[in-house]
């Protein structure tokens, strides 16, 4: 096992766009900040870079952004981007979709 600590950019103009992000990271992958770095919104997490890759689902919202309450959403918060000299404040959150459960 080799740990080590990966960056991963998001672009503005995906971000304006409104769709969920989708990037790949190793699984088990541990989001360590979120923060603007030059041009881009930028995740850091700590992976194992000898196990696979496997997609996992971001959303970002600007302050005063409404968020969705979706049933069998779960957003779990990661960090706030500034970006632009303050012009956009930017909120990252992991988008998770909840099992259903199953009645016996």
């Amino acid at each position: 096992m080799s740990k080590v600590i990966h960056c991963y950019a998001i672009s503005i103009e995906r971000i304006n766009s409104e769709e969920i992000l989708k990037l790949k990271l190793h699984i088990g992958a541990k989001i360590l900040h979120v923060s603007q770095q030059i041009e881009d919104v930028r995740i850091w997490a700590e992976v194992d870079s000898d196990v696979a890759e496997e997609v996992r689902h971001f959303e970002v919202f600007m302050t005063g952004q409404e968020i969705p309450q979706d049933i069998g959403i779960e957003r779990r918060y990661l960090g706030t981007a500034i970006s632009d000299g303050g012009l956009y404040v930017l909120h990252i959150y992991e988008r998770h979709e909840v099992p259903h459960e199953q009645n016996s």
